[in-house]
């Protein structure tokens, strides 16, 4: 648990991979979408698309798409992806370990032993 005076690490965490993220990019005034594909690590066939559908924000002279300084910081932000906080993760296993639990005991009643040999191979069990 976090003391009110003290910052959240997982919101630490977040906004230094922002900032480094942001100190990465070029000064430069419109780049291009293969550009913001390299700064940001997605496919420029992701980014071309995403445009061409409105989901991001971007500048279209003619055939040539470009992004300001300003639309790569809010495509940046918009897409960074926040670590889960603990909590989430407790609750995350706790529902996986609860669900492999029940289906452990549902298969459980149809499961006949197999006999198993020294090395741990289930004997094959033939009828006389």
């Amino acid at each position: 648990m976090v003391s009110p005076g003290t910052p959240d690490p997982a919101a630490t965490q977040h906004s230094t991979a922002f900032e480094m993220t942001v100190a990465a990019i070029p000064d430069k005034s419109a780049f291009s979408l293969a550009e913001v594909a390299e700064i940001t690590g997605f496919s420029k066939g992701s980014v071309t698309a995403g445009c061409r559908e409105g989901r991001i924000r971007h500048q279209h002279f003619g055939r040539q798409r470009t992004m300001t300084r300003a639309q790569l910081l809010e495509f940046i932000a918009a897409t960074e992806v926040a670590p889960k906080s603990d909590a989430t993760l407790d609750a995350e296993a706790i529902r996986i370990e609860k669900h492999r639990e029940r289906v452990r005991t549902r298969l459980a009643g149809r499961r006949v032993a197999a006999p198993v040999d020294q090395r741990g191979h289930t004997a094959r069990v033939t009828a006389r």
